[in-house]
């Protein structure tokens, strides 16, 4: 039976459904084409960024990596990250995992097939890697479909201002938005928070 992102999150949250109705289309998670380094590189970028800011920072780290002939941004030395304005903490975390990666690149690669709980500890034992950093790679990246992020300040400004624009519409009760609701499926009540707030319906 095929998965229904859009008709999930409406019967799970019947009570806001017009927020939901509103964001419309939500697609399924599918895992990216893309390396464990190049994923972790990029989310470690995007800490505390703007899409735009981490997205400019990142051009940069490519065109290094082009110009010196390199096989990723991971393998940049610490002048060339900085060069191409990342902090000095993204920095040391970018180069103590491309350390790490050089020694165990069979075990790092296989971190997509691992549950989150256990792909989250693994991840988090590197310097400047928090939970935000796992769940972005893991929802965005490695598809992993029952993520939620709840360090992420979009989030969190999305369930705020969901209370003011779309508020319940049965009797209010604590926690009507709790994400727990929406297990193994929380990512995509994730997913409905950003498109809200990217696309306006949140404002």
């Amino acid at each position: 039976m095929h998965f229904d992102p859009n008709r999930f999150l409406l019967d799970t949250y019947p009570e806001r459904s017009k927020f939901f109705r509103k964001v419309g289309k939500i697609d399924l998670l599918k895992r990216k084409n893309v390396p464990v380094p190049i994923a972790v590189a990029r989310t470690v970028v995007g800490q505390m960024l703007s899409g735009a800011a981490a997205r400019a920072i990142y051009a940069k780290l490519e065109d290094a990596t082009d110009h010196q002939n390199l096989p990723g941004v991971w393998h940049l030395n610490e002048a060339s990250l900085r060069a191409c304005g990342l902090s000095g903490g993204k920095t040391r975390t970018i180069i103590e995992f491309s350390e790490s990666y050089s020694k165990n690149a069979a075990t790092i690669d296989s971190w997509p097939e691992l549950s989150f709980e256990v792909f989250s500890t693994n991840i988090c034992a590197y310097w400047g890697i928090s939970d935000w950093t796992a769940s972005i790679i893991s929802l965005s990246y490695f598809g992993n479909e029952d993520v939620f992020p709840t360090a992420d300040g979009s989030v969190q400004r999305a369930l705020k201002m969901i209370d003011y624009q779309f508020p319940s519409q049965h009797r209010r009760r604590p926690g009507d938005l709790n994400p727990s609701r929406s297990q193994p499926y929380r990512s995509y009540l994730a997913l409905a928070l950003w498109k809200g707030i990217d696309e306006g319906v949140l404002a």
